[in-house]
């Protein structure tokens, strides 16, 4: 018997002696494959959390407790040491590896990575003053701030995003905004899975460590459906199986997202508890949105056209097996933990284009968590890519002469050079703006800057109504969304036009309550059903992306000897024409419908939120019994 040739299946379905000298036999092995192997090794590693499962399920398996820690600490996974029976050696290496503040365990490579930014070095890894302060953005936001002073360390996740091979249209602006924030940084770690190698180039700038690893806290079995002809049919098969749950379905769009949520929910009676939910949303966003029939019948959905908060309740409930299936896209894959057991991987593309190994890889690493499922389960429908090397190479990294445009116009002065100041200027001539005014817009493209001055130049000329200050009539607006959507397609901001998006920014400055939106976009939607949750989409672009654009407009029309001044407008625009408050608690979880009805004048995020939380605590009768439960699960009280 090999570590790789046991039937681990079979070993689940023993009991009493055959069991034991079965697990004995696995424990034989795994010691001569830590004598003989890497200790690292992806199998060898696996059959910790396999054991971890069968201990805990079979009461046979008491007496091996001891022994099974040992393995732990010998392969380095010290998270799933077992104190209470562990001998002195092993309990000793487990409380060393423990964090009291986070109340958690590392395993050795978390610890390896940790030492080396203690000792000072710069790392890049595959996955001390008085006043701490913390700042959490996008590229976007970070890149133009200019509070940030000197920092001490810079955290960036999902690093291979730097590399324009990803096919992430963010990512020079990543590449930007990075290179700021590691001028000012005394350290840098960078986060990301399944790396196997970051290309440098021999004079840059910036020197780490690349620490990579095998590592993998949970066990994985794969289930092949490539072969079933009926996929809709075995999915839900699958996906309404109770000991898959909770179960995560990756897909390639929104679109797709929302027709497999309507397929399975109108087969299959309702699981879950999600009735209480479903009634909810109909009250706060509306009739007609299918996901409220999907959250109903136990089915969430996680995209970009579906509200932070609501996105985030959807998680909570799925790892609490309230919602025990949700559907996906790529945004939940990259940026959010689940409590998945099993993971369906049903499309094998990203949008329109074939996901490769290393999304690939990334996807089935959501299946399983440890100290809850140690095994998880991946079905396949169908072929997964070949196996290869993911190598990331980023502008950062590389030779700077060779930058895309929108990075380096962020070049300082002691990286520039003679022919790069040659190409700011050149750029800075084309768009008729100062190198300072190319770094503030450098995230919109140097391109379409260059045609927004000519398109602003021409309205001028003809009398377009683009010239105000602080607050526009909808003529006005409606003529600025007609220049930007010359630039941008209006459906990349949640409308199906130019007059739509004026129509939108209209109507939500001109609501008294964002209940009172969302109410009046559902009673007055005319189009597909399915299409409903764009003006989420809206939503989003309303927070960043059409600000910006509305801004360089602004900016063209002075530049072209205009007069305008959208400044109010502007600075209203990014938090929907609400209080301050309202947007960051709804970024926090709390949907903007309930915390609008507690607001108070001069209230700040703190005050706000600490007056929900004691409503709910309180359990006020102004909240129901949902309410009451999401503000406690998106506002937990800090420990003293």
């Amino acid at each position: 018997m090999t570590l790789s040739s046991i039937d681990w299946r079979a070993i689940g379905d023993m009991s009493g002696k055959p069991l034991q000298d079965a697990v004995f036999s696995v424990l034989q092995e795994a010691s001569l494959a830590i004598q003989e192997d890497e200790t690292d090794d992806p199998t060898l590693l696996a059959v910790v959390p396999r054991l971890a499962d069968l201990i805990g399920r079979k009461d046979d398996l008491s007496g091996f407790r001891e022994v099974y820690s040992a393995l732990a600490r010998s392969v380095g996974l010290w998270n799933y040491i077992d104190k209470k029976s562990a001998d002195v050696r092993d309990e000793i290496v487990a409380e060393a590896a423990t964090v009291p503040q986070l109340k958690m365990a590392l395993h050795r490579e978390q610890v390896s990575a940790l030492n080396a930014l203690l000792d000072g070095h710069n790392l890049i890894s595959e996955k001390p003053s008085k006043n701490q302060v913390i700042f959490l953005g996008t590229q976007e936001r970070l890149i133009n701030r200019d509070d940030l002073g000197y920092l001490d360390l810079v955290v960036v996740d999902e690093f291979y995003k730097l590399d324009p091979a990803r096919r992430d249209d963010r990512s020079v602006i990543l590449n930007a905004a990075v290179y700021k924030l590691l001028s000012k940084s005394k350290q840098f770690f960078f986060l990301g899975p399944n790396i196997d190698n970051v290309t440098i180039s021999a004079d840059s700038r910036w020197k780490f460590e690349f620490l990579r690893t095998r590592f993998s806290t949970v066990a994985v079995d794969t289930i092949d459906l490539n072969k079933v002809t009926d996929k809709m049919s075995r999915l839900s098969v699958e996906a309404y199986e109770e000991n898959n749950w909770p179960a995560l379905i990756f897909v390639s769009s929104p679109d797709r997202a929302n027709k497999i949520a309507s397929e399975l929910s109108a087969e299959h009676d309702k699981v879950g508890a999600g009735e209480a939910l479903s009634q909810w949303m109909r009250n706060n966003y509306g009739e007609g949105w299918q996901l409220s029939d999907a959250v109903a019948s136990g089915i969430g959905v996680h995209h970009g056209r579906v509200p932070r908060a609501l996105a985030s309740r959807f998680v909570q409930l799925f790892n609490d097996k309230k919602l025990p299936i949700l559907i996906c896209t790529s945004t939940l894959i990259e940026g959010v933990n689940t409590a998945a057991k099993s993971v369906l991987i049903y499309d094998k593309k990203i949008s329109r284009s074939d996901y490769d190994f290393f999304t690939f890889a990334n996807i089935k690493g959501r299946a399983g968590r440890l100290g809850q499922h140690h095994i998880g389960n991946v079905f396949l429908f169908h072929a997964p890519p070949e196996t290869q090397n993911v190598d990331v190479t980023a502008p950062l990294f590389g030779d700077l002469e060779d930058a895309p445009d929108e990075f380096v116009v962020h070049i300082d002065e002691e990286d520039t050079t003679p022919s790069i100041d040659e190409r700011v200027e050149e750029m800075s001539d084309r768009a008729g703006l100062t190198p300072l005014e190319l770094r503030r817009y450098s995230s919109i493209g140097i391109d379409v800057l260059e045609t927004l001055k000519g398109l602003v130049e021409g309205r001028l000329k003809s009398g377009a109504r683009i010239q105000w200050s602080n607050y526009p009539d909808y003529a006005q607006v409606e003529a600025t969304c007609e220049v930007i959507c010359h630039v941008r397609r209006a459906n990349d901001f949640g409308a199906f036009s130019y007059k739509q998006l004026a129509m939108y920014l209209t109507k939500l400055r001109s609501s008294a309550t964002m209940k009172e939106f969302f109410l009046w976009h559902s009673g007055s939607f005319k189009g597909d059903p399915a299409q409903m949750d764009g003006v989420f989409k809206f939503l989003r672009a309303v927070e960043y992306s059409l600000p910006e654009y509305f801004s360089v407009v602004d900016l063209m029309i002075r530049k072209a000897g205009g007069t305008s001044n959208y400044e109010l407008f502007l600075a209203n625009m990014p938090r929907w024409f609400r209080a301050e408050s309202l947007k960051m608690l709804e970024e926090q979880g709390v949907p903007i419908q309930i915390s609008e009805r507690f607001l108070q004048t001069g209230d700040t995020v703190t005050t706000l939120g600490d007056r929900l939380r004691g409503l709910a605590d309180a359990k006020d009768v102004r909240l129901s019994g949902l309410e009451r439960s999401w503000i406690r699960d998106a506002l937990p009280r800090q420990a003293s």
